[in-house]
């Protein structure tokens, strides 16, 4: 039996940095979750903001992160870490494309990743400007919008996954665009990416009777009910 002073319920993102902050402290603590093993994807959806990531560093999880991916590549860091800015004549060791774009957007609607919307938003002004931020992307995708023809009034658009409270979008402009895509040469791709009912991901679960896989369905989250 072990015993300790602190014992720490859940190892979420709240649990685990509580834990990685006390024992980079030098205090012992115990952290009890009831999962043997972590999910397989990385699910922070709500770390945004250079508050959070600045958490990370300062509990030693992006060091770790980076070894774990260095290792899972092959290779092995047996020297410290050390942040800093690259030198302007430094040359690159590596090259990683990503998938396509319609990849990317099938594994994000089927699984309904947070995480990989706000990527995918950013990288619309990264790709535009070199760095990706939150109010360039926003420009992008109201300009988008008006070359479309689709009237945006009141959209606000803050972390591009729709989990900020001040992210809005009325129910015209989200009815405007669905049938803008519908009638684009996109629009298979746009539909199969969304989960189909009892079939696969987030509604895979979903069971209606006759209704399983006869439809392709984004499920609403409390948030986008009140539309």
């Amino acid at each position: 039996m072990r015993y300790t002073d602190i014992a720490i319920v859940g190892g979420g993102l709240a649990g685990s940095t509580a834990a990685a902050m006390l024992g980079r402290a030098g205090i012992p603590a115990v952290l009890i979750d009831p999962h043997p093993l972590p999910r397989p994807d990385f699910r922070v959806e709500k770390l945004s903001g250079n508050q959070q990531l600045e958490r990370f560093r300062k509990t030693g999880i992006a060091e770790s992160v980076l070894r774990w991916l260095w290792s899972e590549s092959g290779g092995k860091l047996r020297g410290k870490v050390r942040e800093g800015k690259a030198p302007d004549d430094a040359k690159p060791l590596m090259r990683v494309e990503s998938e396509p774009l319609a990849n990317l957007v099938r594994d994000m609607n089927k699984f309904s990743n947070n995480v990989m919307a706000r990527q995918i938003f950013l990288a619309l002004s990264a790709e535009r400007h070199g760095q990706g931020d939150a109010a360039s992307s926003a420009r992008i995708v109201r300009e988008w919008l008006e070359s479309r023809g689709i009237d945006a009034p009141g959209l606000s658009i803050e972390n591009g996954a729709g989990l900020s409270r001040d992210d809005r979008i009325t129910a015209a402009t989200l009815t405007d665009l669905l049938r803008d895509a519908w009638r684009t040469p996109l629009m298979p791709e746009l539909a199969g990416s969304m989960p189909i009912f009892g079939a696969d991901g987030t509604l895979k679960s979903r069971r209606a009777g006759g209704a399983r896989g006869r439809a392709h369905v984004v499920y609403p989250t409390p948030p986008t009910r009140g539309l």
